[in-house]
């Protein structure tokens, strides 16, 4: 009976993340992870703030977790802040 509980909830693990997926939603690291990558494309954290009309303090602050990303810079990135909830288990 515990394997088959186990099983059960390791399948809804996995469709709790499908959906997460298949919704697009985007956590902070995943974020930062975004938008480390669109700075390196750019060619640096000056380069793409200039690009973005943002200020390079601004985006070396969210790129080591000391600010959260402001509505500008999410529209840069094409996202938006959005509030989730989930059930408890």
């Amino acid at each position: 009976m515990r394997a088959a509980t186990l099983r059960l909830a390791a399948r809804l693990a996995d469709l709790a993340e499908l959906q997460r997926v298949t919704m697009g939603l985007v956590d902070l690291p995943m974020m930062r992870k975004l938008l480390r990558r669109e700075v390196e494309r750019c060619g640096g954290q000056v380069a793409w703030a200039r690009r973005h009309g943002l200020h390079p303090s601004t985006i070396n602050k969210v790129l080591n977790a000391q600010r959260r990303p402001g509505a500008r810079l999410l529209a840069a990135l094409r996202l938006r802040k959005v509030i989730a909830y989930q059930r408890r288990r």
